[in-house]
């Protein structure tokens, strides 16, 4: 995987991880811009999953999940936290096929590129 930054002209920050595997993951875009509502992490389960939820479902995913073996955990939770303290909208983009097993009742999708407003 790589990782890129880009400064759009609105001043949105974007965090895309580029997935350079031969299988494709199942990506749904967020339709519109949502809120942080929560972060719930899990010391202990993952070395620290943190699931994150938001205003909007989008597509199957109630919000989504970082794990810290990911490339750029650490700018990712930056960017949540950021978002949550200083109440800006993100968008998301999100793995459906790829969801958090500590939430079995909802769906918190792998992250695989944020936009804070």
């Amino acid at each position: 995987m790589s990782i890129k930054f880009i400064k759009t002209t609105l001043n949105a920050v974007v965090l895309s991880f580029a997935i350079t595997s031969a299988s494709q993951a199942a990506i749904t875009v967020s339709s519109a811009p949502v809120q942080i509502q929560w972060t719930l992490l899990y010391p202990v389960v993952g070395g620290g999953d943190a699931n994150i939820d938001i205003s909007s479902p989008v597509g199957i995913c109630r919000g989504f999940w970082l794990s810290p073996t990911s490339p750029a955990y650490k700018e990712a939770m930056a960017m949540v936290l950021l978002a949550k303290a200083k109440s800006k909208p993100v968008m998301v983009w999100l793995d459906e096929s790829n969801t958090n097993p500590t939430s079995p009742t909802a769906k918190y999708c792998r992250l695989y590129a944020i936009s804070v407003q």
